[in-house]
């Protein structure tokens, strides 16, 4: 039988592998795994055995406890086969060894150049009606100063709102909930158990 692959790794148990013609050898690192063998873990090994198989299409496999696998020639097949594939390497690179890549490039800055036209200089743009400040009703307006990339300084009006305080201050006692609101309650222990 054809090797297909080797053992790279064997971690925490024993695995074994399966011929056709039923003879069953353990296996260790670096031996060879033939087609149509069946690898699999000894029924005692624990959650953390496992062995992991490169397969000659450099695939590695790895099978964890008892798990078992047939080794054939479907886990060394590409996913695609020639018949999916729409195109090839060589296809590839004779558009690219054939492409006039000038008409791309010249493409590319006579789009650059209209859009620098049309737009103009976006430092100097106003609002479509002609308005640098234009409002809406239901909305807050803003103003904005003219885009020219310098950094402004920003304020917020939430800057200015009122000091609450924090849980550790303790208040002059003008703001504390009188006396009659509190739910004070006088409770006593009885010295002796009372029979119900």
């Amino acid at each position: 039988m054809a090797q297909v692959g080797i053992v790279k790794t064997l971690e925490g148990g024993v695995f074994y592998a399966k011929d056709s013609s039923g003879n069953i050898r353990e296996l260790s690192i670096g031996d060879s795994i033939s087609e149509n063998e069946v690898v699999y873990g000894d029924s005692s090994n624990q959650i953390s055995a496992k062995v992991e198989m490169e397969l000659s299409g450099n695939d590695i496999i790895v099978l964890n406890q008892a798990q078992q696998q047939l080794i054939d020639s479907s886990l060394n097949q590409v996913t695609f086969g020639n018949e999916e594939v729409i195109f090839t390497k060589g296809d590839i690179n004779t558009t690219f060894e054939n492409a006039d890549l000038s008409a791309w490039n010249n493409t590319i800055n006579d789009v650059s150049d209209d859009m620098e036209t049309a737009a103009g200089d976006p430092t100097q743009q106003e609002t479509q009606a002609g308005e640098e400040e234009p409002t809406e009703e239901g909305r807050v307006t803003a103003r904005f100063s003219t885009r020219d990339g310098f950094s402004t300084n920003v304020e917020s009006d939430l800057r200015a709102l009122a000091d609450f305080g924090t849980q550790s201050e303790t208040g002059n006692g003008a703001d504390e909930i009188p006396a009659e609101l509190r739910n004070l309650q006088n409770t006593t222990t009885p010295t002796t158990p009372v029979q119900p």
